[in-house]
């Protein structure tokens, strides 16, 4: 921080600040962050905002540090799609399963959360604190696969289970909610039900496009799940459709009832545009936690607003695509970047772009055709061949495959570096004997794909779940 040229310096997290910190340690960073600022701009207003597991913290911070007086100059947190109520499947991350996406001592944190929403220390006591200062909003969607899935072992609801993930976003009517015996987490009822101060994330998604739906149960994040019970697909769309969970960042609706707190007369001129340069990308995919070693492959290709870089996460490392969205200001967006299958940005990104960009793409195999894969047995040459022929990074395959009926789940070695962190991928075959890619690669997709497997062929998956591979037990 230099006071004489009024600059504050934060070093973005990288992976291994997710997987090995404490949510306390996240809170006294934010803590001194605040603090420093407001020390040089004692009279600037600070909104808090955070996404996510970022959105945790904020919230976190608010509850530990609301006794300031003048609160530090912050006028207002918001969390973004937070687990404010934990995950009641973060027990899986507590025993190494989630890669460093979510480390065990953040698992332990969720699932403690998860727990005890109940008790009079928790929702009750927050709500009322939120109902003092009005310091803190949260923000939740309806819909959002990566909370339906984590908390759908909760309740077999049907007025619920496809919703239920909007439990860990927001504060509820507790503990009338979670704790009835008979029907827990039941959203139909009047006793159960979000509490505090809240809003709906508005956006949804209609074929790739964020629409305006209005927000709620029965206009959820996906349009095309319909209303509850109606249509939801198996696993609740997750296997490539996690991506949704950050839609909430860039709606339109959420974005204007933000600016609501910014006080009249602040700049809101943004910032200059940015130019399509490697320099460009390297420093917006540092910014994201990426370590100072990942540098770029060539030169970028840019076409109608987005762009595409090869980037290595070390010298001599596995190369892997980014991909970028050129925003209304100018500057860039990360989409997605060093995954195996690139499959949010080719979903999201129209194809002709795609085209112009060079884009390496998983091919949507048709009932005629099949996939790219050639007409073979249950082999590990097969699977892998699939897999590098749409895109992934994978190195080599470890181990046999298992077949059964139709299905198969392989075992693959990745580079070292940002890729998927969950070694088995799912496969079907289909009607001329070659095989598709159902997904994987992510704890997440694992358990949504085997949640709508055949019971005899989950069953012949799974395996124990220190195991780290294969379809998870519990």
């Amino acid at each position: 921080m230099s006071g004489a040229q009024s600059v504050v310096t934060e070093h973005a997290y990288t992976s291994d600040d997710v997987a090995t910190t404490t949510i306390q340690d996240d809170v006294a960073r934010l803590n001194t962050e605040v603090t420093q600022i407001h020390a040089m701009w004692p009279n600037t207003k600070i909104l808090v905002i955070g996404h996510s597991n970022g959105g945790l913290i904020a919230e976190q911070w608010w509850l530990n540090h609301r006794r300031t007086s003048d609160m530090d100059g912050v006028i207002q947190v918001f969390s973004l799609d937070s687990p404010l109520n934990g995950l009641f499947d973060a027990g899986y991350c507590s025993i190494h399963l989630c890669g460093t996406v979510v480390g065990p001592k953040l698992g332990d944190f969720y699932s403690g959360l998860w727990f005890s929403q109940a008790s009079a220390s928790n929702d009750p006591y927050w709500v009322s604190l939120d109902s003092q200062d009005k310091i803190f909003t949260a923000v939740g969607t309806y819909g959002d696969p990566l909370y339906d899935v984590g908390d759908n072992g909760a309740t077999n609801l049907p007025t619920t289970d496809a919703r239920i993930g909007i439990v860990s976003q927001l504060y509820f009517t507790e503990p009338s909610c979670a704790k009835d015996r008979i029907d827990p987490f039941d959203l139909s009822t009047s006793r159960c039900h979000p509490a505090g101060r809240y809003f709906i994330d508005p956006c949804a998604i209609d074929h790739g496009r964020v629409v305006y739906q209005g927000g709620g149960a029965s206009a959820p994040l996906d349009v095309a799940w319909g209303p509850p019970g109606i249509g939801i697909p198996p696993g609740f769309g997750a296997p490539g459709s996690l991506w949704m969970h950050s839609v909430v960042k860039n709606c339109p609706g959420v974005i204007v009832d933000i600016m609501e707190y910014v006080p009249a007369g602040a700049p809101r001129n943004p910032p200059p545009p940015t130019a399509c340069t490697t320099s460009t990308f390297l420093s917006v995919v540092r910014s994201k936690g990426y370590g100072n070693q990942i540098g770029a492959q060539g030169q970028p290709t840019c076409a109608n607003g987005y762009a595409l870089q090869v980037f290595t996460p070390y010298p001599g490392g596995q190369a892997a695509q980014f991909f970028f969205k050129q925003a209304a200001d100018g500057s860039w967006m990360l989409i997605e970047g060093g995954n195996a299958l690139p499959t949010i940005a080719c979903q999201t990104i129209p194809a002709p772009v795609l085209t112009k960009l060079g884009a390496s793409c998983p091919q949507s195999p048709s009932p005629t055709t099949g996939s790219t894969a050639p007409v073979a047995g249950c082999r590990s040459a097969v699977f892998l061949q699939l897999m590098q022929s749409q895109g992934a990074t994978v190195t080599s395959a470890a181990g046999p495959p298992t077949c059964l009926a139709g299905y198969a789940e392989q075992d693959f070695n990745y580079p070292k570096g940002p890729t998927a962190n969950y070694p088995t991928f799912f496969f079907q075959q289909t009607a001329n004997g070659s095989w598709m890619i159902l997904g994987g690669g992510a704890i997440g997709d694992a358990v949504s794909v085997c949640s709508a497997l055949p019971a005899k062929v989950r069953q012949a998956f799974l395996k124990p779940a220190t195991a780290g591979s294969g379809c998870p037990a519990g």
